[in-house]
């Protein structure tokens, strides 16, 4: 996606937007399961685990963007994932 358009002509915001999947849901399905993919053999690193580690003594909230879910695989527990976890959705439809 670094050339700004995916394979379709649109950005990838656009692509996996609920515009997209509400019009086009092929096009949207297709990149959610490239994301998916691409998180599925990778792993937190040492940011996710300090934010962890933060929370063993204080109280520590974690927003994040990303639909990785390394913060729940790092460990952490008060986790809002803003846009949803990739590894946890499912067709509505089906």
């Amino acid at each position: 996606y670094n050339q700004g358009v995916t394979e379709d002509g649109v950005s990838i915001e656009e692509a996996i937007s609920g515009g997209m999947l509400y019009s086009r849901p092929e096009v949207c399905w297709k990149y959610i399961a490239q994301i998916e993919e691409s998180c599925r053999n990778a792993a937190p690193n040492k940011g996710h685990k300090a934010i962890q580690a933060l929370e063993e003594t204080f109280e520590v909230w974690t927003l994040t963007q990303n639909v990785d879910g390394f913060h729940h695989q790092a460990g952490s527990k008060n986790v809002i994932d803003i846009h949803g976890d990739v590894h946890g959705i499912s067709c509505t439809s089906c």
